[in-house]
């Protein structure tokens, strides 16, 4: 099983090679991305406390952007948004 950094890694390179706006809301990587930290909240708050880089870090700032999390108006949030939510304002 590959740790949180690795998985992150690889969906940061996938990341990397969308070009142009990204729609947060449908984009896979951006939804494996949201998956990976909500899985285990423990380990994902360990994660960012211990091991995330800086470049990761970085990467995982557009997903917790409350700009992205936030639907539009009169759309009720999805879980994983909720969840997301969550984990900002655990670490911040």
């Amino acid at each position: 099983m590959m740790s949180i950094s690795e998985e992150l890694n690889s969906l940061i390179l996938q990341r990397k090679s969308i070009e142009g706006d990204v729609d947060y809301e449908n984009n896979q990587v951006i939804q494996d991305e949201i998956q990976l930290m909500i899985k285990d909240i423990n380990a994902t708050v360990s994660f960012l406390e211990n091991d995330c880089t800086e470049e990761q870090f970085i990467w995982l700032s557009e997903v917790f952007d409350p700009a992205n999390l936030s639907p539009p108006s009169g759309v009720p949030q999805s879980a994983s948004h909720k969840q997301s939510r969550l984990i900002t304002s655990t670490i911040l």
